[in-house]
């Protein structure tokens, strides 16, 4: 609360009824004459602020984003929460600092300023490096106080023995019918969020798509159930994954009568559903952090096993030959694949481990042992090995003879 009540008490004082250029951001540090008494709070306490002031921000139509220095960023504010508002780090320095951080402005001098004076206009001033155009973002997207205005889309086609069309607008039909003209090229020049799909003559639809379905199970606008449902039925043919977002999902409760503190499973299942093959976990960096527990989650119930990518029919069913696998002292070796650039080249292996020779069975996902690029591999447990190719579209080849491993 103390968030959203510093972002109302700056809006109804600072900002209401002005126009700004550049975000409005929420400044954390330590008091003047370095007094401490905001970190007693503690880190979930101050990015619990942190993410009110912003939400409420975004909430009366500005771009809001967080100030503060590396210690603050790196120590005192939960980097997994606050992923998705824009950073202003400060950091006196010569040198942009090599950090994690995806931000888009660095303050790299003030009173102590390692590249050039700090007086301009005869005063001490901060000064800023800015890597993102935000006028032009905050203007045309009618935010921190510039009007909304309308945005069209247009496009135009580009035909074989014709050239280019003129442009049309927000649904218009461009291109030809009935003429068997081919299509050779689209420009597309737009104001805001365009989704499209390609089409190519020979080659069908793309081949795969990614929703982002980062909402909770039941947003009251756009309800992760209903959207993964209606993407699993609308896929064309071509692979469906689910774009996830780790921290909506670790954030929030399962729907009742779950009592489970996490929505990670019911989640997974519903993406196993026919019509989607598999999931995006979205930032990657709260998966290898293990925020909330996803990874082990993930690891001990819900992914314990290597998976290899489903394959792409439609652009090749050339299956690689077989190998010709050769072991000694544990060592299992094969040729490495020849490479054309062609979708058909193999590129990875895979190595299967099982119990004994009665027990071989491709289709079990749990004796995969490693998908390499290498064209070898050291056995370090007993058992019976195969050796499989993929090619580029993950098509396998054939078993390769049985090693035994002793």
């Amino acid at each position: 609360q103390k968030g959203v009540d510093e972002a109302n008490f700056i809006y109804e004082n600072c900002l209401k009824g002005k126009q700004f250029d550049y975000p409005i951001y929420i400044d954390v540090e330590d008091d003047t004459g370095g007094k401490k008494w905001l970190r007693n709070a503690g880190k979930e306490r101050i990015t619990d602020g942190i993410i009110g002031f912003c939400e409420r921000m975004e909430q009366l139509g500005y771009y809001a984003g967080i100030y503060a220095n590396l210690d603050w960023f790196n120590n005192w504010i939960n980097q997994d929460r606050v992923a998705n508002y824009d950073k202003w780090l400060a950091s006196w320095s010569k040198n942009k600092p090599n950090t994690y951080l995806a931000n888009r402005m660095w303050q790299f001098g003030s009173e102590t300023n390692y590249q050039r004076s700090p007086i301009l206009a005869g005063q001490n001033v901060d000064q800023n490096y800015c890597y993102y155009d935000y006028p032009k973002v905050i203007i045309e997207n009618g935010l921190n106080g510039y009007p909304k205005v309308e945005k069209k889309v247009k496009y135009r086609s580009h035909l074989q023995s014709t050239g280019w069309q003129d442009w049309k607008h927000d649904g218009e039909m461009s291109g030809t019918t009935g003429e068997s003209r081919r299509l050779e090229a689209i420009q597309i020049d737009y104001d805001k969020d365009v989704y499209a799909k390609a089409h190519i003559q020979e080659k069908g639809w793309v081949d795969y798509m990614m929703p982002q379905l980062y909402w909770e199970l039941e947003h009251k606008l756009a309800s992760h159930l209903v959207l993964n449902d209606w993407w699993a039925k609308n896929n064309n043919g071509r692979h469906m994954y689910v774009g996830q977002s780790v921290n909506k999902t670790m954030d929030l409760p399962d729907l009742a009568p779950s009592a489970e503190k996490s929505q990670l499973r019911h989640k997974i299942e519903l993406s196993r559903i026919e019509g989607i093959q598999g999931n995006c976990w979205w930032p990657g960096y709260s998966v290898t952090r293990n925020y909330k527990g996803v990874a082990d989650s993930l690891a001990a119930y819900h992914q314990s096993t290597i998976a290899i990518v489903p394959s792409y029919p439609w652009i090749s069913t050339e299956v690689p030959a077989a190998l010709d696998v050769k072991a000694k002292d544990g060592k299992l070796t094969w040729a490495a694949a020849k490479c054309e650039n062609k979708a058909t080249d193999v590129v990875r292996y895979v190595v299967y481990r099982f119990a004994d020779k009665k027990s071989v069975n491709l289709e079990d996902a749990s004796a995969i042992v490693v998908v390499t690029p290498e064209n070898e591999f050291v056995a370090t447990e007993k058992g019976v090995y195969v050796v499989t190719a993929l090619n580029r579209v993950n098509n396998e080849s054939p078993a390769s003879k049985l090693i035994e491993v002793k």
